[in-house]
């Protein structure tokens, strides 16, 4: 899964780097940028089909392993199976997921063929099923803890107190160094927009705003939640 997430990770930097030449070439020439966002949403469209397919491998593999797991290996290395492939089949929803949502967005915007829209909107749809779906195999996997479903309004306190101390410090330290990363990656994203408002001559400064916004509203959420009571 590593390497899958390494491979997307490549393929993401590497869109982002031929929009960029794209757009340069854009100003150059002549040539229509909503051709580059046609395909764009069409790649965003496929790579969502494929993270489905890999998701529907994942949960039937990992729900014939828990249905009988001493049949493949021991209660320890079941332990570490179980969770790691249960985080990978959420990596893969999420993916499936975000690209649909944003084949469906280039799509309509775009205005391009109702075949194409439908087509995307039904693929995002299962997507959202598909991740509903898999949450809720948590439950079987651990069928001796009293976790919360996954529409359950208070989910992530209940999840919290489900776990054990060992548990909570992986959950806690994964979310602080997911929460840094993504302050980094918007101030980033920021960067981007406002070169590639120059490069293109299109404005961004909605765009901008709009994840300024986000950053702040997300850090002061962080530092209530944290503040000593």
């Amino acid at each position: 899964m590593k390497r899958i997430l390494r491979l997307l990770m490549y393929a993401i930097l590497g869109a982002i780097t031929g929009l960029s030449v794209s757009a340069i070439a854009v100003r150059n020439d002549g040539f229509r940028m909503d051709e580059i966002y046609f395909w764009i949403g069409i790649a965003a469209l496929l790579l969502s089909i494929i993270m489905i397919v890999v998701s529907i491998y994942m949960y039937r593999t990992l729900m014939t392993v828990s249905g009988d797991y001493t049949k493949y290996m021991d209660m320890d290395a079941y332990d570490i199976y179980r969770y790691n492939k249960f985080n990978d089949l959420q990596v893969a929803n999420t993916f499936s997921l975000i690209s649909a949502a944003i084949a469906v967005a280039i799509l309509i915007v775009l205005e391009t063929s109702l075949i194409l829209v439908a087509a995307a909107g039904i693929v995002y749809l299962f997507t959202v099923w598909l991740a509903i779906k898999s949450s809720g195999i948590m439950r079987k996997l651990y069928p001796d803890r009293d976790l919360p479903k996954a529409g359950d309004k208070d989910y992530a306190e209940k999840l919290l107190a489900a776990s054990d101390e060992g548990e909570r410090h992986i959950i806690l330290n994964g979310l602080y160094k997911s929460y840094n990363l993504m302050q980094v990656a918007l101030f980033t994203g920021i960067i981007l927009l406002i070169f590639y408002s120059i490069i293109t001559g299109e404005s961004q400064i909605f765009s901008i705003i709009l994840i300024g916004v986000i950053m702040i509203i997300s850090q002061l959420k962080y530092s209530l939640e944290i503040r000593e009571k």
